[in-house]
This record gives C-alpha cells, structure tokens and sequence, in this order.
C-alpha cells in the first residue's frame, strides 16, 4: 500500500538556534502532522535524513506496542541537503 504524504521543512535560526518545523501532509486523507523540533541538538537525525531521504515515524507505544513504524520517503533529496547545510552552518552548540 502506498500513501502519498507532501513533507515540508521550514527551518527558522537566528544565527545560534536552529528549529525546524516538519510538515506531513497526507494526501489521500485531510491529516497533517507538524512536529516542532530543535535542530541543535539533532543533526545526526537532518544529516542522515540529506543522505538517506526518509523520515520514520513510531507511534507512542502505550497505544499501538511496539511493531508499528511508518517511514516516508521525501521526493526531493536535494531539499534535504540543502536543509542540512542551513542547520549545520547555523547551529552553535
């Protein structure tokens, strides 16, 4: 089964902190997630994210266990990438 979901990331620092909010749209249904994280002191996550392409999302696991994990695959790698070189040339540990 294939889902199509429509992934932004609108990335807002001030020379010091990086916060990236990530928007999912999922496009054969209404549902939107947007998850507000700070990219300090998550690079590995937007570097792996410029290399790979795909974003997983695990379900709290009170609710679903532990066995449910949907990835998503963003359509253009390149946005990554440059996403990537904006939060690592701006965040300062």
């Amino acid at each position: 089964m294939y889902i199509a979901v429509d992934t932004l990331l609108n990335i807002f620092h001030d020379g010091i902190h990086v916060f990236v909010d990530i928007q999912m749209k999922f496009l054969d249904s209404n549902r939107e997630e947007y998850f507000l994280v700070f990219a300090n002191e998550m690079l590995e996550f937007f570097e792996a994210l410029s290399k790979t392409g795909l974003i997983a999302i695990v379900p709290q696991m009170e609710y679903y266990g532990n066995q449910n994990i949907f990835v998503i695959q963003i359509p253009r790698i390149e946005s990554a990438e440059k996403a990537f070189e904006i939060i690592k040339s701006n965040a300062k540990k």
